[in-house]
């Protein structure tokens, strides 16, 4: 009896452990096979592996176990009722399947259906089906085949994102767009048939980087970062009313881009990182051109407008609106002359240029925001009377290469944003010595605008008429302060000469005299820093 008890408590006391796992979701025999999405009246059905499960009452089959293998086939008919569509995640990482055939009786496949079925690599969507959920086949990492029905309309989003064995697809005639991410990170995609695709989503492509051709001349709509990080190496957009930004940044062999009259809109970063990209015709529709469209096109050499163009003109290598706003200027040219029209200097429109020296006319009141950023050959930069405001990081890391720059700054200047000269790191120190002109407020800025080391020094004379830079003191003109400009003033004032009083009357008292010849030999010697 006491045996027969021990006996009866020990199957107890292991039932309820059974029952407690299996409530805090421990891995039973059940959960371990059974789809999540099924339920215990479904309907199951053999195949290699494992079971496949059906709701009669729908026709939906509604999952299977994770432990099916090799090639699948899906009966048309379970337990005498059609199988007319497939579940959201129905065979879900299912990753010891190889091949599915579904039958002509599915309409429709869910969200993820064959989400992670690692190993499948042949599939073939029947005709009927006219519907497909988002991410149906994303990370079938071995998928190589696959065969789309005729009635479908849409690439649903992410639907072969990761599939990273897939070389090539034949999208039907009857596809009119693709969907978001939804060949993302395909990396071995070399072939894409798309007759009639006019709409391509975010992120479509991304990341495709044996996919070097590919015919774009349907196309009317591209999304953002629809090709980031591709290996095409054209873009003939001969149709497009809208590309997204970033569309084709970071696509390394791009060298050639053909754009549509249609087009209204070079968003921004669009063409970003395109080191191959050699030459660019702004065509006659284009009336806005987002901020970095073409930053880091190293070897773009060319840039022209078309001459229908109402908005933008092109000029030694510099693009500009018709309105003043100076908006890029090609990375391949070392020098330039702003025109006298140019009234604004738009952000990062020099970045990373190689020029050396830079005068800002007096025409120009406005240089946005890394307007000449990480210009670390620019060791002079000249700035006229006229200009009022400087934006953050206009001219950050400038004279990095050398060590030192020099900025004439002019009173008009009122306005300096952050870091707008600060440069140098702890690899390289930068000197950067300010001539500012007399009542200028430049001190205000030394703590946020400039490097601890900067040097402010109040001797610079700028014209706003002729352009011509005045250095204080200087009057022999030979951008040095020494004896030879005091001996030329006593000359003067010895003689009757006359000398510009803009340079030569440093103390600033209206006359030119031996005052100021002592002055400037005091600054020549280092006796005193400012006139």
């Amino acid at each position: 009896m006491k045996k027969f008890l021990a006996l009866t408590i020990s199957a107890m006391m292991l039932l309820s452990c059974n029952i407690f796992a299996a409530e805090e979701g421990e891995d039973t025999a059940l959960e371990l096979n059974m789809a999540p999405a099924t339920k215990a009246t479904d309907t199951t059905y053999a195949v290699n592996g494992g079971v496949l499960y059906f709701d009669p009452s729908t026709g939906v089959l509604t999952g299977a176990d994770v432990s099916v293998s090799g090639s699948i086939t899906i009966p048309s008919t379970i337990a005498g009722v059609a199988v007319t569509s497939i579940r959201k995640e129905a065979f879900y990482d299912c990753k010891l399947m190889t091949a599915v055939t579904i039958p002509s009786s599915v309409t429709s496949i869910g969200d993820n259906a064959f989400h992670g079925c690692l190993v499948l690599n042949n599939v073939t969507v029947p005709n009927s089906v006219t519907s497909m959920g988002a991410s149906v086949f994303s990370s079938c990492k071995a998928l190589t085949n696959i065969t789309l029905p005729s009635t479908l309309t849409t690439i649903p989003s992410q639907t072969f994102m990761s599939c990273i064995a897939l070389t090539n697809i034949s999208l039907p005639s009857s596809v009119t767009s693709i969907g978001d991410t939804a060949f993302s990170g395909c990396t071995k995609l070399s072939s894409v048939s798309m007759p009639n695709v006019k709409s391509i989503g975010k992120n479509a492509f991304n990341s495709c980087k044996a996919l070097t051709t590919l015919d774009l001349s349907n196309i009317t709509t591209l999304s953002a970062n629809a090709f980031s990080g591709s290996g095409l190496t054209a873009a003939k957009l001969t149709n497009a009313t809208s590309i997204g930004k970033e569309a084709f940044s970071s696509c390394l062999s791009l060298s050639s881009v053909t754009l549509s009259n249609s087009l209204k809109t070079i968003p921004a970063s669009c063409f970003k990182g395109c080191t191959a990209l050699t030459a660019i015709t702004i065509p006659k529709g284009v009336t806005s051109i987002g901020t970095g469209a073409f930053k880091g096109c190293s070897k773009l050499t060319s840039l022209t407008v078309d001459s229908g163009n109402t908005a933008y003109v092109s000029k030694d290598g510099m693009l500009i609106t018709t309105t003043g706003t100076l908006v890029m200027a090609l990375p391949s040219v070392t020098s330039f002359t702003i025109p006298s029209n140019v009234t604004t200097i738009g952000a990062n429109a020099f970045e990373n240029s190689k020029i050396t020296t830079i005068t800002i006319p007096s025409s120009v009141k406005t240089i946005e925001s890394a307007a000449f950023y990480f210009c670390s050959y620019l060791k002079e930069i000249k700035i006229e009377s006229g200009c009022t405001s400087i934006g953050d990081s206009a001219f950050y890391y400038c004279g990095y290469a050398d060590g030192a720059a020099s900025v004439y700054l002019p009173a008009s200047v009122t306005n300096i944003d952050t870091y707008a000269f600060v440069t140098g790191d702890d690899v390289q120190e930068v000197v950067v010595t300010v001539h500012a002109q007399q009542g200028s407020n430049v001190a205000n800025f030394k703590d946020t605008a400039f490097a601890p080391n900067v040097v402010i020094l109040y001797d610079y004379n700028p014209s706003s008429s002729s352009g011509e830079t005045k250095l204080l003191g200087d009057v022999n003109g030979d951008t040095a302060i020494d004896a030879k400009d005091a001996s030329v003033i006593l000359s003067a004032v010895a003689s009757g000469a006359s000398l510009d009083i803009d340079v030569a009357d440093v103390n600033k008292d209206k006359s030119i005299d031996a005052k100021d010849a002592t002055l400037v030999l005091q600054k020549a010697s280092g006796i005193i820093s400012n006139f």
